[in-house]
């Protein structure tokens, strides 16, 4: 016989409790499974979208830029919240209004996007397109500065500034200019009357006026002329300038040759001396006669040697691939040699990071579509040339440990990328990322391995994969998959993983313990770490992160938290 126990009067009370509890969950909203988000919420506001941090200025405030909906559905605003990470009260500016949709949606970020663009002091700039009528348009630029909420129309026709990209340095862009006025809104406002050319090595800017003479202008607003009559300028370091001028009798411009729109060879180019100018001591080394420096150039790591164009001599130049109008050589800065180079170094040529290593491989050079066709030609300046067949180059980690190569054929939709030593190009390569996927972004941390970010297929994130790989021995190790990488620190990575309808795991990985905790499970939409000076995504670092559950929940809007 079964026994019915009656239910007592506390337990009664419990089951009161949680019904209770349930029903206001109902009305308040219902919190998703799992526990809390880490850290604590700096903004209750399911309509937010995170855009980035503000860098830190002294003053102990974290600054987050996030977007709210705008007029109508096709407008956001940006706006700005001023955090103190000990507590206190928090404070909201909004900083842009009516910003187009897709602005918003093509800047979610991650460790390979950062939103719009900053300068150093943490100005942010936005710029949009202002119809004026059929066919015409104009750019209409606004910055704004998160601290004091100023903010000011920037008319880009004649403002330079390096913040447009978020290192601020564009050592090989320079910017026709017409001779224009130019005011250069970080180097102390100065307004130069006549710039032709302009560029920023750091937060240096240099200039050239349009009768040839070569300026640097200081943050403080200090000018110097470097040098006098120059046609063309290239850095070749942050110390050297490569510059031409017109030599006597030439058509004065230094300029390339016009193409001929009836076939056959251009004609000859403007006849021009070339130098390399030490900025610092403002000395002059004179380059050899020939070679068409005023094309471009392409400067080894030391800065000493050069990858040119030179006019080929041979009357079928310009008949077939294999005689064109011009090919390549490599100059010697130091002693004037002149080495010729092979097609190979003529589109693909790169570099070695770190060292004046010339590393170059033809695409697909018979049609077949398949890589053991091809090969990796190396070219040390004053050396033969090294050949190692059956490979294709693809490219090199930040500083030249590591090379790249493509482990499937060229007619493969994904490259299977291999990864092996620089120091042993004939050397065992072992897979940087899963068989049958593609390399899309790589990153070397502390231990000297990469942590890779790949894919398979274009299908959003539903087909990446983040792994760590040992480029010495082949071992990997798998951070995360289905999502995509936040923050890449140097002992520690961040991702949103298992995304799906946008939102995702926030997870923190260890490369060292291979231990990962997830930070937000299900419902984190996007996250930004702030850089402890050099690592990007330090222990005790913060992190700033969105949390927008499928249904209305009092844990949506944005968080903070530190680096585990």
């Amino acid at each position: 016989m079964t026994s019915r126990s009656t239910p007592r009067r506390g337990h009664s009370l419990a089951i009161l409790a949680v019904f209770t509890l349930l029903a206001s969950l109902a009305t308040s909203g219902c919190l998703p499974r799992g526990d809390a988000p880490a850290g604590r919420q700096i903004l209750a506001d399911k309509t937010v979208t995170l855009l980035g941090l503000v860098p830190a200025n002294g003053d102990g405030i974290v600054r987050v830029l996030f977007f709210r909906p705008g007029k109508d559905a096709d407008n956001y605003n940006l706006w700005v919240l001023a955090v103190d990470p000990n507590g206190g009260p928090s404070s909201e500016r909004m900083l842009f209004t009516d910003i187009d949709y897709g602005l918003v949606l093509g800047y979610r970020p991650s460790a390979t996007s950062g939103g719009f663009p900053m300068d150093s002091q943490g100005r942010v700039y936005m710029s949009q397109f202002i119809n004026l009528g059929p066919g015409d348009s104009v750019e209409m630029v606004k910055r704004a500065d998160p601290v004091t909420g100023e903010v000011v129309d920037v008319p880009q026709m004649n403002v330079a500034s390096p913040s447009w990209y978020p290192t601020g340095r564009l050592p090989y862009v320079q910017y026709n200019y017409s001779g224009a006025p130019l005011t250069f809104d970080q180097n102390g406002g100065v307004t130069i009357p006549d710039v032709s050319t302009y560029l920023f090595v750091g937060s240096t800017a240099f200039y050239v006026t349009t009768d040839g003479g070569l300026f640097r202008l200081d943050v403080n607003g200090t000018s110097q002329q470097l040098a006098t009559g120059v046609a063309t300028w290239l850095p070749c370091s942050d110390q050297t300038l490569l510059i031409t001028r017109a030599a006597a009798g030439a058509d004065g411009t230094g300029s390339p040759p016009p193409s001929n729109p009836f076939g056959g060879p251009p004609p000859p180019p403007a006849q021009v001396t070339a130098a390399l100018l030490d900025t610092a001591t403002l000395v002059e080394t004179p380059l050899p006669d020939g070679p068409l420096y005023q094309n471009g150039a392409q400067p080894s790591p030391s800065g000493r040697f050069l990858v040119v164009s030179q006019q080929n001599d041979d009357p079928n130049a310009g008949q077939d691939p294999s005689t064109p109008y011009n090919t390549t050589v490599l100059v010697d800065s130091l002693t004037g040699t002149i080495e010729p180079l092979g097609r190979e170094f003529q589109f693909q040529g790169n570099w070695r990071p770190g060292h004046d290593e010339l590393w170059g491989s033809l695409y697909d050079p018979n049609g077949t579509g398949l890589v053991t066709d091809s090969s990796l030609t190396i070219k040390k300046p004053g050396q033969p040339v090294v050949v190692i067949p059956g490979v294709y180059f693809s490219g090199f980690n930040s500083d030249g440990t590591y090379w790249l190569s493509r482990g499937a054929g060229f007619n493969a939709q994904e490259s299977s990328d291999l990864v092996g030593v620089a120091d042993d190009p004939a050397g065992p390569r072992f897979p940087a990322v899963p068989t049958g996927s593609t390399l899309n972004y790589q990153w070397t941390v502390a231990d000297e391995r990469m942590i890779d970010l790949a894919s398979v297929g274009l299908d959003s994130y539903n087909n990446y994969y983040v792994q760590i790989v040992d480029p010495r021995n082949g071992a990997t190790q798998l951070v995360g998959e289905l999502g995509y990488l936040s923050a890449v620190g140097q002992t520690r990575a961040l991702g949103i993983y298992h995304v799906s309808y946008l939102r995702g795991d926030l997870t923190t990985s260890d490369y060292a313990t291979g231990r990962s905790t997830v930070l937000a499970s299900e419902f984190a939409m996007a996250a930004v770490a702030e850089p402890q000076g050099d690592d990007l995504y330090a222990p005790g670092a913060r992190i700033v992160y969105q949390y927008v559950a499928r249904f209305d929940s009092p844990w949506d809007g944005l968080w903070m938290t530190t680096v585990p």
